[in-house]
């Protein structure tokens, strides 16, 4: 057994004490769904019956909602425009008492949005049939970088966990500065609160950290960035060699990489690799956002004093949860999270 029933209900009561801060670019993810009715007499496009409209904070914003999900108290940490897109995101974060005081408002900068539109045609499933993009091409302004640094100071001083969800897509346009960087690592280092990290990019800078999340693919493209490709990553063997040479890289105290239906590989500083295993999700699946969910979990469950092991196969029971809900970024709530457990078939 990874996961004993009292462990589970061990952080589920725990959640509503626990504080976490969040720090990383939060964005605005509008999820459209509708019918496609016909073809546009004006251009060879589709015309798309909106049937439902959603607004959710995504990046940051959407790790900032898993762990509310879970009942955690929850502290954003980012840079946002002043425009109707960081308007949507604070509406959002106080429907969900989310805590706004760490949140900094740039009028020389846009709230980066996602829009994606999913179409249905003839009662069949939707498909993702356009997406809109609007990004950030330039360095966030020195006083906002000022107000972020010193509200990680602050956060730091008052929370139990901090993730550090670096998901710029533009290199140099993101909050998380190199400043900012050395900062965060030099948190890390001190040891004074957990740490979890998650990055696309710089997973190998985030040295220190109590655990890092990067999948099996972003291990590989840490270690070989001019050949990841043709390594053999996704065998267990190698993908146990890849996250223990990035442990040693990093110095973390563990290094887990997630590996989707072949679950999640620990390594740990004194060489011990553990692979926890994963429910096999049957039907459609939806991935995006899991990474977040399993973030926030597994910081609650350190909090809650889990051990690693027991904290992992938590984080991959909830984030099996968010990977069925389809055409948006989901949450695993606590009752979910008792049910999926009540019919796993390896706790």
């Amino acid at each position: 057994m990874y996961l004993s029933k009292a462990n589970l209900e061990k952080v589920l009561e725990a959640a509503e004490r626990i504080k976490i801060a969040v720090i990383g670019d939060i964005c605005l993810d509008r999820y459209v769904l509708g019918d496609m009715v016909g073809i546009s007499r004006e251009a060879p496009i589709p015309i798309i019956n909106i049937l439902s409209d959603e607004y959710l904070p995504g990046g940051a914003g959407n790790t900032t909602l898993n762990g509310r999900g879970l009942g955690c108290q929850l502290y954003p940490i980012s840079v946002l425009g002043d425009d109707l897109a960081a308007d949507i995101i604070s509406r959002e974060f106080k429907r969900r008492s989310i805590h706004e005081e760490f949140l900094v408002r740039d009028s020389g900068r846009h709230t980066q949005s996602y829009t994606k539109v999913y179409a249905s045609c003839y009662r069949g499933p939707y498909q993702q049939s356009a997406r809109f993009d609007q990004k950030n091409y330039s360095p966030i302004s020195q006083q906002s970088e000022s107000c972020i640094r010193e509200n990680l100071k602050q956060a730091a001083g008052m929370v139990d966990a901090i993730i550090v969800a670096d998901y710029a897509e533009v290199a140099g346009t993101g909050i998380i500065t190199d400043a900012l960087f050395d900062d965060i690592r030099s948190l890390a280092k001190s040891g004074r609160v957990i740490m979890i990290g998650d990055s696309r990019e710089r997973v190998g800078s985030m040295r220190h950290f109590t655990a890092i999340v990067p999948n099996d693919v972003e291990v590989a493209m840490t270690l070989y960035p001019n050949d990841y490709q043709t390594r053999p990553f996704q065998d267990e063997k190698h993908a146990a060699e890849y996250a223990l040479a990035l442990q040693k890289m990093t110095e973390c105290r563990y290094v887990i990489s997630t590996r989707g239906e072949k679950g999640a590989l620990i390594a740990e500083a004194d060489g011990r690799t553990t692979v926890v295993p994963t429910e096999k999700a049957e039907g459609a699946i939806d991935v995006t956002g899991a990474g977040d969910c399993f973030a926030a979990t597994l910081a609650a469950a350190l909090v809650a004093r889990l051990d690693i092991i027991p904290a992992v196969r938590l984080a991959n029971l909830a984030a099996g949860i968010t990977v069925k809900k389809l055409n948006t970024t989901g949450i695993a709530t606590p009752d979910e999270i008792r049910a999926a457990y009540a019919v796993t078939s390896n706790p």
